[in-house]
Parts: C-alpha cells; sequence; structure tokens
C-alpha cells in the first residue's frame, strides 16, 4: 500500500472514532487564516450538483497515465520550511497531507482527475448503488408511498414525511430495523422496513432503471482536480460541502506547521506552486515551481511573477 492510500486509511479510521478526530483537529494548525466548519447547505447542495467541473470531452482523463497505487506526493509530515513549495521529493501523484488553509478541511490534489474510488470504473461513473437486488423492492408498513429500490430509499420516503425525522442512520436485520435520528445527537429510534419480491402490482418501482451510488466512499478529504483549467472537487465527493465545486484558479493549503503554499491551475496540462504567506504569494520568496498535471512531475522553476502568469 502506498503511503498516500495508507494516509487516508488512516484518515478513515479517525473520522469513525470521534475522540481520535478530535485530537487530530486539535492538533491541525490552520495557517494565518480562520478556520471554519463546512456545513452544506441547500444553496450549497445545488452548488455541488451543478457547477461540478466532471462535464468535460474527456471524462476520465489521466488516468491512463496515472496509477493511484503507485505512490504520490504525501506531505503528512509536512512541507520543506525553506523550500514548501518544491515537492519534487516526495515523487510523483497525488498530493495528499495538507489541508485548506481557510477551512482547515483536509485536501487531496489529484491533478487531472480524481482517481476513481473502489468499485468506480470511472470517477464520473456511479456503479450500481449498494442495496439493490434485482427482482426486488423494500417497503414500510405495506404503504404504497413508502416503497424504494432499495431499503435505505424506502426508509428515507417515509423520514421525509415523518416532521420528527432527521435523518436515517443504519440498516441491520433480516429485513431492515433502520435506525433513525429524532435529533442531531441521537439515532437510537427504529423503523422496519420489509423486502418484497416484484409482482405486476409493483411494476411502476420495479421497472424503473437500477438506482446510482449518489457518492464516493469517504475518504475523508475533499478531492480536488484541474478541470478546464480550474481547480474543482467533484459533486460525487461526500466531503465537499459545495463551496469546492465553484471552479477556481487557486487554492492556499497548509501543513500542521504553519506552512503554506498556494497551488494554481495554469491549464489542463500543468499547474503550479509557490510559497504563501496569510493566502497570497510571499512577498519575500524568490521562485515557485511548474509541475505536469498528468504525472505530478516538477518541470522548472518560475519566478513569482511567472506565478499567475498563464501564458507561462
Amino acid at each position: 500500500m502506498s503511503s498516500s492510500r495508507l494516509s487516508r486509511a488512516i484518515q478513515r479510521i479517525a473520522k469513525s472514532d470521534p475522540d481520535l478526530r478530535g485530537a487530530i483537529k486539535a492538533t491541525r494548525n490552520r495557517g494565518d487564516q480562520p478556520g471554519a466548519s463546512g456545513v452544506g447547505t441547500s444553496e450549497s447542495e445545488r452548488d455541488r450538483i451543478c457547477c461540478d467541473g466532471s462535464v468535460n470531452e474527456n471524462p476520465n482523463p489521466g488516468t491512463e497515465t496515472r496509477d493511484p497505487d503507485s505512490g504520490g506526493q504525501d506531505a503528512s509530515g509536512g512541507l520543506d520550511p525553506d523550500d514548501p513549495a518544491n515537492l519534487d521529493e516526495m515523487g510523483e501523484g497525488s498530493l495528499t497531507g495538507l489541508h485548506d488553509c481557510a477551512t482547515g478541511e483536509p485536501v487531496c490534489f489529484e491533478g487531472s482527475d480524481w482517481v476513481p474510488p473502489d468499485g468506480w470504473e470511472s470517477p464520473t461513473e456511479p456503479p450500481i448503488s449498494d442495496g439493490y437486488e434485482e427482482g426486488y423492492f423494500w417497503i414500510y408498513n405495506n404503504q404504497v408511498a413508502y416503497r424504494g429500490q432499495t431499503a435505505f430509499e424506502a426508509a428515507s420516503k417515509w423520514c421525509n414525511d415523518y416532521g420528527f425525522c432527521v435523518s436515517i442512520c443504519g440498516c441491520s436485520g433480516g429485513g431492515c430495523n433502520y435506525t433513525y435520528s429524532l435529533s442531531d445527537e441521537d439515532c437510537t429510534s427504529v423503523i422496519s422496513v420489509d423486502k418484497r419480491e416484484c409482482n405486476t402490482n409493483n411494476a411502476d418501482i420495479c421497472d424503473q432503471p437500477p438506482p446510482l451510488a449518489d457518492s464516493w466512499p469517504s475518504d475523508s478529504c475533499v478531492n480536488l482536480a484541474i478541470k478546464n483549467g480550474s481547480i474543482v472537487g467533484s459533486k460525487y465527493d461526500p466531503e465537499n460541502d459545495g463551496s469546492y465545486s465553484k471552479p477556481r484558479q487557486e487554492i492556499p493549503l497548509c501543513d500542521q506547521y504553519g506552512n503554506s503554499i498556494l497551488i494554481r491551475a495554469d491549464t489542463d496540462s500543468t499547474w503550479k506552486s509557490i510559497k504563501a504567506l496569510d493566502g497570497d504569494i510571499d512577498p519575500d520568496t524568490g521562485y515557485g515551481y511548474l509541475y505536469e498535471t498528468a504525472t505530478g512531475r516538477r518541470i522548472r522553476q518560475i519566478s513569482p511573477s511567472e506565478f499567475r502568469d498563464d501564458t507561462v
């Protein structure tokens, strides 16, 4: 397993353990800008879905030249304080181990495309949803209004109509005993939905195309890539609250020690890095670097004036 994959595995464990996650967050230096937790709103959710940069002539560029298991630029040990923008010694590939200086969100910068999660042939082509079984549907309390192609869909329809239900949490048992939350804290109330074999009376639900997964498996970092000359997040990324789907030219990234760099999308084929201070180019730095988008390979050194010069 590559160091970047190992880092993500550790992040997944931390996310499932509130105490461990809190301890890690407490040690994180968020740079010179105030941190803020990203919470999705209806507006940002629309941004996440509508403004995704995945609309491209090539729906999956880069994956033929980038092996997600071949390693990457793992900055979890910190950037070089003397030359933080120089990522060359970390190798090539995805840049991990840093966080958005403005929000504190962990970031995985994938370059030319998001790496397809396990079970996805392409990061923009979701597989059939887990829980779907051809020839069967799910129903709550024999009520036609609460049928679904999956147990989660049936339970969610009921939850949407029940004013005290905040969220559907988990499923267990021979049928499906979903727990649901009456507040933001608990998840102890139970609703049971049953699996039924399809028949002519339920053709309207059974004859629909199979449902597709609506998000990647969580890896505890916002995955960013360069699409059409801009840095964007994917609508399928569960860590993307919507704000990362809005195309941007550059983003400040920090390590846990307060070192920071600016990453700038140059073209679809190259990107740049330079030492940062307060979210902008550090006036004391003398140079930055130009990288190849598809591989993360460093091409050459650039001057501060060349950093925002898109002709370079």
